[in-house]
């Protein structure tokens, strides 16, 4: 590594963001360190910087054991992207506990790290709108008071004042980022996945829960890490926050239509006009700060929807 290289390290580095963010670091030039737990699929190449042949990661839980070997290894980074941690509400009402663990105690142990051998690292960490709760039909800027309905939305609040109080008391710049409706290739949760793997030619009809009318703001990968490099690339200290989303906002009956027309024209929609527990009707970003930072996101719903489904084609096809 030249003495002039970045190094960021990338938690999570074999899930969804992790993964996409380490590989977006490493191809703008910087020294990629990725931690976390082994992937669980099989063929995954960790998009990270090499050392004498081999991937730079610390394989394990996100623990003290883990960045001290990463410490070690590959040295203090200049920035980190903790994109480790829990993933969905309803996970986080069946596991309330491992969830505050994934969420909280990992974020706690790495700022803590941190504060002993990176003082002046940045810490960016990827939060929710979840955090926001039950709002109305309109957008949401940052300065709303957080609600949270979930555990999961609980948490990343909580994970959110650990990092205002590490900059508040220690000096460690810190950025969170509330992504709203993240999605794309290698997204193997959540409402995209779960449609396409119901969704067959021959399908009659598809049920839902919910009225249709739901609204989301959809961020497609690509342009959610690019505001997390931007955000790498900023120099103020103390503490940030923004929201990560489109500005846009589209009905769940949307998404769902655009997936069947791409997998199965012939299937009916239905909805069931049930709502599941911590599960927002409307969640729409006022996206005034980071548009202040540079920030504009450049893949639209379509597009984006064309790009999953031909990487969910792909690989159930092989």
């Amino acid at each position: 590594m030249s003495a002039s290289m970045k190094r960021v390290w990338v938690t999570g580095i074999a899930g969804f963001l992790g993964s996409h963010t380490a590989g977006a670091f490493l191809a703008r030039g910087w020294d990629v360190v990725g931690i976390g737990n082994p992937p669980t699929t099989t063929g995954f190449e960790p998009p990270v910087s090499r050392r004498n042949g081999e991937h730079a990661c610390a394989w394990g839980p996100i623990s003290a054991e883990s960045l001290a070997r990463a410490l070690n290894l590959y040295g203090p980074p200049d920035i980190v992207v903790h994109a480790a941690g829990s993933g969905a509400v309803a996970a986080s009402f069946a596991d309330p506990l491992g969830d505050f663990e994934r969420a909280v105690a990992t974020t706690a142990t790495l700022l803590d790290c941190l504060r002993i051998a990176a003082p002046h690292a940045r810490l960016v960490l990827p939060s929710s709108a979840a955090v926001y709760g039950v709002r109305p039909a309109k957008a949401i800027s940052e300065a709303v008071e957080p609600a949270p309905v979930s555990p999961y939305g609980s948490h990343k609040w909580m994970a959110e004042l650990l990092c205002r109080q590490a900059s508040h008391n220690f000096g460690q710049p810190t950025s969170v980022v509330r992504f709203f409706s993240l999605y794309g290739p290698k997204l193997r949760k959540q409402i995209l996945w779960d449609l396409a793997n119901r969704l067959k030619p021959d399908l009659p009809e598809l049920v839902m829960d919910g009225t249709g009318d739901e609204t989301r703001d959809m961020l497609y990968i690509d342009d959610a890490v690019d505001l997390l490099c931007l955000l790498a690339d900023q120099q103020a200290g103390g503490f940030q926050l923004f929201n990560g989303g489109t500005g846009q906002v589209t009905t769940v009956r949307r998404i769902a239509q655009g997936l069947i027309r791409r997998i199965s024209p012939a299937t009916r929609l239905v909805f069931t006009g049930r709502v599941r527990a911590g599960d927002p009707q409307h969640l729409l970003a006022d996206v005034d700060g980071a548009a202040g930072l540079g920030f504009a996101p450049k893949v639209g719903l379509d597009e984006g929807l064309d790009r999953y489904v031909s990487w969910f084609q792909r690989t159930s096809a092989e």
